[in-house]
């Protein structure tokens, strides 16, 4: 498998596309020698394979290509959410895999390269998916803790008036 600028063979057809050869059979027969060539639009996979996959509640599943002199390429698609046009933003400055940050502005990235594909895979987070629950797990524990504590202050107030009165009424 290779990747391959279609404009190559067609000045037209400016787009990637990820190149695999299968043996050709017919019948069921394989032919020895003879291949198909699958001509795979990296925009049309991305869609069909992650477009409904999330990381967390904002966060994507995406993929690059990667070139023989690791240069990298990315599938075109619309950016829908803040993470997705925070990363195609921060994306276009990249040259290579290895210059994809750990983190950039309010998304965590985390990848790995496809195992005899010139293909890495990329995990994107916002942030804002690991912020949140701790925002709120700090919230309720401290609204929890205020009633105890004003149950606490409640219950002195009632208690102590309880075992002062009769000391008074001496």
């Amino acid at each position: 498998p290779f990747l391959m600028n279609l404009g190559r063979l067609h000045p037209d057809q400016n787009k990637w596309v990820l190149v695999l050869s299968r043996p050709f059979s017919d019948e069921g027969k394989i032919e020895p020698g003879r291949f198909i060539a699958l001509f795979l639009d990296l925009s049309q996979v991305n869609k069909s394979l992650f477009t409904d996959l999330a990381v967390g509640h904002k966060g994507f599943l995406t993929f690059a290509g990667f070139l023989p002199d690791d240069r990298m390429v990315l599938p075109h698609f619309s950016a829908r959410t803040k993470a997705e046009r925070e990363f195609f933003t921060s994306a276009t400055m990249w040259k290579s895999i290895r210059d994809i940050p750990e983190a950039k502005g309010g998304i965590l990235l985390r990848g790995t390269t496809l195992p005899g594909f010139p293909i890495y895979l990329i995990g994107v987070a916002s942030r804002q998916d690991f912020d949140q629950p701790v925002r709120e797990l700090i919230t309720n524990s401290l609204l929890i803790g205020l009633f105890i504590l004003a149950l606490g202050v409640l219950g002195t107030v009632v208690f102590s008036n309880r075992l002062t009165a009769p000391l008074a009424r001496l």
